[in-house]
């Protein structure tokens, strides 16, 4: 299947893979059911997107990234990690559209590195709001 998807609440963070050429309809499908699983995340949730197999998306499919991508930040994103194994058409499709949309998108070599990555970003962040907090008088 070209589109696999699955959460990890306990990280607060959604995983979306799209693997070979993803047809119009079956990643319209995909982002109903990414939408969807983003109603079981927290405000300040992570996604990786494993992109390391995707084919480039036709302007249909990049509408679809970008319905995706206008969720997430409705819904809070913090940042997002793209799994790439090399510079890809359909990575700077997601790219552009992340940067249009105004979140931070890191680019990485394997799922270990975005995990490392997100966790990281998501450690940094708290405790800035741990030390903002504790200025307040």
């Amino acid at each position: 299947m070209p589109v696999l998807l699955r959460t990890d609440i306990q990280k607060n963070r959604a995983y979306l893979t799209l693997a070979g050429l993803v047809a119009d309809e079956e990643l319209r499908q995909g982002v109903d059911q990414y939408i969807a699983q983003l109603g079981t995340l927290r405000p300040g949730f992570t996604t990786v997107t494993d992109l390391s197999s995707c084919r480039p998306l036709s302007q249909t499919g990049v509408a679809e990234v970008r319905r995706a991508a206008q969720a997430c930040v409705g819904r809070g994103i913090q940042a997002t990690a793209r799994v790439v194994q090399q510079t890809t058409v359909a990575m700077l499709q997601f790219q552009r559209v992340s940067r249009e949309e105004g979140y931070t998108a890191f680019t990485v070599p394997s799922l270990m590195e975005a995990e490392r990555l997100l966790d990281e970003e998501v450690r940094l962040s708290l405790g800035a709001h741990a030390q903002a907090a504790a200025a307040l008088p």
